[in-house]
């Protein structure tokens, strides 16, 4: 293998989100709490 060169087996993609909402003066994330989301297909 070279040097920067891996698999696809190997690779490893994940998406951390939330939603975020503001109370008037901060933003606040409740990372626990469901949220609709959806990616569009690659195409």
């Amino acid at each position: 293998m070279q040097m920067g060169a891996y698999s696809y087996t190997t690779k490893r993609t994940s998406i951390h989100a939330a939603e975020l909402e503001f109370n008037g003066e901060t933003l606040v994330c409740d990372r626990d709490k469901p949220f609709s989301f959806w990616l569009a297909d690659v195409k």
